[in-house]
């Protein structure tokens, strides 16, 4: 398989069982990006996982497991900035879907390694995590 139809191959499992978004954390406001994906095929999941290895990325694992007839969700998820922005800017480019979330992303991880962990946010910043929100919101835009 070649990087391009990888990144491709990465970009369709993102944009189908994928999820671009910010945690903010109620007690001290943090906002933290993730990117992940989840499913209830574990090989589906240890496949993204290990394609996206290839790339330079290691994903951290979790399984939840579920109660009476309900199959287990396995996820991967990416929240520190420098892995998030080596994924997103492989893959960024075939995203249909979650383009304009991963974009939001990459501009809030840039302006943030930029200016240091520990800097107050900035307009930008605050503009990215609450768009990112409202594009994945269920039902119609405002």
């Amino acid at each position: 398989m070649t990087h391009n139809e990888l990144c491709i191959w990465v970009a369709a499992i993102l944009d189908g069982e994928g999820f671009l978004s910010f945690s903010i954390s109620k007690r001290n406001g943090l906002m933290t990006p993730f990117v992940g994906m989840g499913n209830t095929n574990k090989v589906l999941t240890d496949t993204f996982s290990k394609r996206c290895k290839t790339l330079g990325v290691v994903f951290g694992y979790s399984s939840d497991p579920r109660k009476g007839v309900h199959k287990n969700i396995h996820r991967v998820q990416l929240q520190n900035h420098a892995g998030i922005t080596l994924l997103l800017n492989q893959v960024e480019p075939f995203l249909i879907i979650k383009r304009m979330q991963a974009q939001l992303i990459l501009l809030f991880c840039g302006s943030r390694t930029a200016r240091g962990p520990k800097a107050p946010y900035n307009t930008v910043e605050r503009k990215a995590v609450f768009c990112t929100r409202q594009l994945n919101k269920k039902g119609r835009p405002k």
